[in-house]
């Protein structure tokens, strides 16, 4: 088995001489374990035929949109032939194909398909020396580089014009070997080795006896295939199975019994980056075996049985930098006893099977999977055949971080769609607050010093906040240095995070985002450290970087602002596109239900949640809870309560924001069966609630005068006596 066993690969001919050495390219894939088709250009039938290409690759060769050898004609469709591939590979590639394909000039079957592919393309341009050399193709390469496209390098040689030089095409070995040492440099276990165990092992009564299990190896070898797929070198130690394996990177060591299973592990263990437990080793062993079959008619009463080996117990206690899974059986108490393994045996993951499963665990082709981490959510598995829980990479991933990398490009995105919006919600409030004409600039080629209201008090706020900022890193550096050569471990990693976070509001501040982000990735580690050391209470780490590079109270600054329902509005898009982005986070209703736990809601929120100003304490950074919104559980103890969770408490807070905006566009808003509840969980008569509820229309009347007023402007294109800039009305 080669990296292109399984593959999907569709080979693009274009009109070129060294067509004619297409059909043993395609041969090659096929040797390598690859299913080829052939889409050709009308050209290059000129110098390779189609029923050549299709006997060899035992597929059908296309070569235009439509099918016309057909009693009733079909389309050839380039879509599902561009989304059926793994790769894509064009060879050659003529000068008139790469530029077709810079350009995207659909002139043909094969240029339809490249444009519509979603896979990996690799190109082998054959022409001319001069023809190479041409800036223009050269240029076209590199454009093509820079799209995404591989192209292979050209060979020195005798070419079709007579002279020599650069320009012919690799040789069909030379194309398919660098394909995939491409592909093997990608790959995310590349230089990576795994071993894995798998299968029974037999341990002997006599010489031909054993205690055993019927453990078939399968769920092993299939993971050995994944971890080689993935690039990784493999060493698969298998116990007693009748399944075998073929494949460049996986070594497969057989054993019989649990000793022998113990000393190779150990052997294979201590370079190994990835081990995985998979094999059913038998826990006891006869403390003795006979040297000769024992007969039936002599007989014996008992065996007497001693432990054998604890193989992942020993690996698990001289681990260093090795990734850990286990696998276990349980027929009883599932998830407690393997997560009891998990930490028993020092793990780094555990797989959980159940006996309880129909037609999942030993033997069978199927299985179904709960796979188990230490402080993360278990994932269950749906019953799949063994190869498919295998290709699902979740065990695989985790070991290589791949997870925790996919959630950092998450995280990123979600801070990126946070920053765009909240750019607009500003950019719409200042437009919309905007009273006076843009000055036309100065007819100077020089650039004066902004004055005044336009840019002196923008520079001395920056400069106040920076010096604030300064500061706090002061003070930080100084609290970090009394404690960092004190014995008390949490006391310096919490002031550590106290220093790294104020030297994040620099970097933040200076639009380092790069020094941002590894800041943030330093003070994860450190509260990973806190939380092994038990010293704080175990918190989700993901959700606390979301929320703190999110910056998810741009929400709250932003409906601060807002005057009128367009900027509502935008408020709402952002806390919805919190919420969705960050879904597998809880990033926004957690960010809420924390400013509720520690008593700290915005005064916007307690507006449009109810409340009003004179029931909100004004603080350092917002407004208190306190018991100003008894309908939310009220009091001190809010987030004690059994029915008013601080997650619950966020999902109404929120629903009230949309209602009040609704209310704000005139809609009707339905009245939620929770609204209007006291401390004690009662309704309120609507005597208690008359003069909140007035309060509140008194704002939405206002609201809707600013409203009007703001749709009359820019209805007439005046403020008063003014014209309204253009860039004023387009925001």
């Amino acid at each position: 088995m080669s990296l292109f066993s399984g593959k999907k690969i569709l080979l693009g001919i274009s009109g070129g001489i060294a067509a004619y050495k297409t059909p043993m390219l395609v041969r090659a894939f096929i040797k390598q374990g690859a299913e080829v088709r052939v889409i050709m250009t009308p050209s290059s039938k000129d110098f390779v035929t189609p029923l050549t290409l299709a006997t060899v690759s035992q597929n059908p060769v296309y070569s235009s949109f439509i099918a016309e050898d057909q009693d009733n004609p079909l389309w050839n469709n380039h879509v599902e032939m561009a989304l059926w591939a793994d790769y894509m590979l064009i060879a050659p590639a003529t000068s008139n194909t790469l530029s077709s394909m810079v350009q995207a000039r659909c002139t043909n079957l094969l240029l339809a398909a490249y444009l519509s592919s979603q896979c990996e393309v690799f190109v082998a341009p054959a022409m001319d020396l001069d023809m190479y050399a041409h800036p223009a193709n050269q240029k076209n390469l590199s454009t093509l580089t820079e799209y995404g496209v591989v192209v292979l390098p050209t060979e020195e040689g005798f070419l079709a014009s007579g002279l020599q030089g650069k320009g012919r095409m690799q040789e069909p070995e030379d194309i398919v070997s660098f394909m995939g040492n491409h592909i093997s440099k990608n790959l995310p276990l590349n230089g990576k080795k795994v071993v894995l165990t798998a299968g029974p092992t037999f341990e002997a009564i006599d010489p031909v006896r054993f205690i055993g299990n019927n453990s078939s190896g399968k769920m092993g070898f299939e993971l050995a295939k994944q971890a080689a797929a993935l690039g990784a070198e493999v060493i698969l130690i298998s116990g007693p199975s009748a399944l075998n394996v073929d494949h460049a990177k996986i070594t497969v060591i057989r054993v019989t019994t649990a000793n022998q299973m113990f000393e190779v592990s150990k052997l294979h263990y201590t370079d190994a980056d990835i081990f995985i437990a998979s094999a059913a080793v038998a826990d006891f062993k006869p403390d003795t075996n006979a040297t000769q079959k024992i007969k039936k008619e002599a007989g014996f009463s008992q065996i007497n049985l001693v432990p054998t080996p604890d193989i992942l117990a020993h690996l698990g206690a001289t681990k260093q930098k090795q990734f850990l899974v286990g696998f276990a059986l349980e027929t009883e108490n599932e998830l407690e006893n393997a997560h009891g393994k998990l930490e028993r045996k020092n793990l780094d993951a555990i797989v959980l099977n159940s006996l309880n499963d129909a037609n999942a665990g030993f033997g069978g082709d199927q299985n179904k999977i709960t796979y188990l981490q230490p402080n993360t959510k278990p994932i269950a598995f749906e019953l799949k055949t063994k190869a498919a829980v295998a290709a699902n990479k979740t065990i695989l991933k985790s070991a290589t971080g791949e997870e925790a990398k996919q959630l950092k490009v998450r995280q990123t995105e979600l801070n990126k769609k946070v920053t765009k919006l909240a750019g607009g919600i500003k950019d719409f409030e200042s437009t919309a607050a905007k009273k006076e004409e843009t000055k036309p600039a100065p007819t100077t080629t020089e650039k004066p010093a902004k004055t005044g209201k336009d840019g002196t008090e923008d520079k001395e706020k920056a400069k106040i906040a920076k010096d604030a900022v300064l500061d706090e890193i002061g003070k930080a550096k100084i609290a970090y240095d009394a404690v960092k050569d004190g014995d008390d471990e949490t006391a310096k990693l919490q002031a550590e995070i106290k220093f790294k976070q104020a030297q994040q509001k620099k970097a933040k501040l200076e639009g380092d985002d790069e020094l941002y982000q590894g800041l943030g990735d330093d003070i994860g580690e450190i509260m990973k450290k806190i939380e092994d050391a038990g010293k704080v209470k175990e918190e989700s780490l993901d959700i606390d970087n979301v929320v703190e590079n999110a910056k998810v109270e741009t929400l709250y600054s932003a409906a601060k602002g807002a005057n009128d329902a367009g900027a509502l509005n935008k408020a709402k898009e952002l806390a919805s596109a919190l919420k969705s982005a960050a879904a597998e986070e809880l990033a926004a209703k957690t960010v809420l239900a924390n400013k509720i736990s520690g008593k700290e809601v915005p005064k916007t929120i307690i507006i449009l949640a109810g409340g009003d100003d004179e029931s909100a304490k004004e603080g350092e950074e917002g407004y208190t809870l306190g018991s100003f919104i008894p309908k939310y559980g009220g009091g001190s103890s809010i987030v004690d309560k059994e029915d008013y969770s601080p997650i619950k408490i966020a999902d109404e807070i929120l629903a009230d924001v949309d209602a009040a905006i609704a209310k704000a566009e005139g809609k009707e808003v339905e009245t939620d069966d929770k609204k209007n509840l006291g401390a004690d969980g009662e309704k309120l008569g609507d005597e208690d609630n008359d003069d909140k509820r007035k309060a509140f229309d008194d704002q939405i009347e206002a609201l809707t005068v600013k409203i009007k007023s703001a749709e009359d402007k820019l209805a007439t294109g005046k403020d008063g006596d003014k014209e309204i800039p253009e860039k004023a009305k387009e925001g």
